[in-house]
């Protein structure tokens, strides 16, 4: 496994994402959420692997608890988690900064820590409302020793005039890391030059649906009705593989 050590983080080049353990998730997911005693052996194994880095979210079901349960008593990893922040667009800066500390505060319990190290925004459309309240509390929380940095979670649409302003918010200082998808088939924050920009920033640049949820691992064959249209793209990709 090969790592990188990058703002005082240890990590693995390949993370394993823990939304299945916590939840009923994913195209490719044909047994839904695995027995807890599955899920140990998961993460065991991804430890075993190399891996030094966990993805898991506060909206991902009971996945934080699963990591708690299992990281008790352990040498903790870098457990990256995030904020699902669902407050309206005319919410108060009030309400806005009570709901982000009740959310941190219950991810430090599910997960058993006394601080989390990165602590990521889920749901970044919200941004485009309340960008300043978010980063002013963000900067309280790291201040105040409840996260060590913040992050923020993106889509790859950059087009709309409002994700721009997402964007542009995400870019603040703040935000210490970024999660992106990314993938063979999705290549688009590669090819507008938005990854690059990230990467000269300095920010810890994680890469989620890496694999489009299973997708890529599906006969091409066995691809229900509404997933047709990436049948080409599939076998394409297994020719390239065999090739």
């Amino acid at each position: 496994m090969q790592y990188e050590r990058k703002k005082g983080l240890n990590i693995s080049a390949l993370s394993l994402g823990t939304v299945q353990l916590g939840m009923s998730y994913g195209i490719a997911n044909h047994r839904g959420q695995p027995e807890e005693s599955e899920s140990f052996r998961i993460l065991e194994a991804a430890l075993q692997g190399g891996v030094s880095c966990f993805d898991t979210a506060h909206a991902y079901g009971n996945s934080e608890q699963v990591l708690g349960k299992f990281f008790a008593g352990k040498q903790k990893p870098l457990l990256v988690t995030k904020m699902r922040l669902d407050v309206s667009p005319d919410a108060s800066r009030k309400q806005v900064e009570r709901t982000m500390y009740r959310i941190v505060e219950q991810s430090l319990t599910n997960l058993g820590l006394k601080q989390i190290q990165v602590m990521m925004l889920h749901n970044s459309d919200v941004l485009a409302d309340h960008a300043e309240v978010i980063a002013d509390t963000f900067r309280q929380l790291i201040h105040e020793q409840w996260i060590n940095k913040a992050g923020v979670s993106m889509g790859a649409n950059v087009r709309e005039q409002q994700n721009r302003h997402i964007w542009k918010a995400a870019e603040e200082d703040v935000y210490e890391a970024v999660q992106i998808p990314i993938n063979i088939l999705d290549r688009r924050l590669e090819r507008n030059g938005q990854l690059k920009r990230l990467k000269e920033s300095g920010k810890i640049v994680f890469a989620r649906s890496v694999f489009l949820q299973g997708l890529l691992f599906l006969e091409p064959d066995s691809l229900p009705a509404h997933l047709q249209a990436i049948k080409p793209m599939l076998e394409w990709l297994r020719h390239l593989a065999e090739e």
